[in-house]
């Protein structure tokens, strides 16, 4: 089974509902589409622009964005300032707004390359736009990014999340990132079907074993063991986006994602 991630950045919140049904919400919305072996999973950050979070954990989960912009206004900026540093693949639509103001302003941004979509197409026709290619994944080690981990009655520990690397099978031993923690996994759903393996891409509830819920956080990885190390301390090398129009000056405070 085939899956698209991708990330909707729309002001409207009148395209994800229209493309996909509603299936899943934390500070992002996720919307699932499925045609026969395909699936197109829809992210968008509802909590945004309150919570800058929303749309950062947004993009972190998506493989391409489509972009709506309607006005240029501070979150347009935002928008753009995150999509430039992230460097991903995806489409633009512009809801009724004059492009000759926008596009010097996408510069040679990653996103002045985008190829632009009819902001009138119908469904179908997007649906078609955004799962015509399906993107490139490594084919090992096993990672997935937990979306959220609870326990259910009579199954025990469930994570669900995104396998960006490897396939998952029951049985297979996975270590929680951070801390170390071992787990199994118990079982395996995919578009609430009991599956034996999950294949890269996919969208995956865990039945795990030997842990608990409180064990595992949101945005916390299951790896194959010692495929993902971890670190104390470390170096990092800053720069500033031509999007900036202020320097970083001594002392001042920093937020990383």
């Amino acid at each position: 089974m085939t899956h698209y991630h991708i990330a909707v950045l729309d002001p409207t919140k009148s395209y994800a509902k229209a493309i996909a049904k509603k299936t899943q919400e934390t500070d992002y919305t996720i919307y699932n589409h499925r045609e026969g072996g395909q699936v197109l999973c829809l992210y968008e950050p509802h909590a945004y622009p309150d919570k800058i979070q929303s749309l950062l954990h947004t993009l972190h989960s998506a493989d391409s964005v489509l972009w709506v912009i309607d006005k240029v206004d501070a979150d347009f900026a935002e928008m753009a300032l995150a999509l430039w540093q992230l460097n991903k693949p995806g489409w633009i639509i512009f809801k009724d707004i004059d492009t000759t103001e926008i596009k010097p302003m996408l510069g040679k941004s990653p996103m002045a390359g985008w190829p632009v979509l009819d902001a009138d197409l119908n469904p179908a026709q997007m649906r078609e736009q955004l799962m015509a290619k399906p993107p490139p994944r490594p084919e090992t080690p096993s990672i997935v990014m937990v979306d959220a981990c609870f326990e259910v009655r009579g199954v025990g520990t469930v994570v669900l999340g995104k396998l960006e690397s490897g396939p998952v099978s029951v049985h297979d031993d996975l270590e929680a990132v951070p801390g170390k923690m071992r787990t199994g996994v118990r079982s395996i759903q995919v578009q609430d079907e009991d599956i034996q393996k999950a294949e890269l891409g996919s969208r995956v509830g865990l039945g795990l074993k030997g842990t608990s819920a409180d064990a595992i956080k949101r945005g916390s990885y299951l790896v194959t063991p010692g495929a993902m190390g971890g670190f104390e301390s470390g170096k990092m090398e800053v720069g500033v986006s031509p999007l900036v129009k202020e320097g970083l000056e001594p002392n001042c405070e920093l937020f990383f994602s």
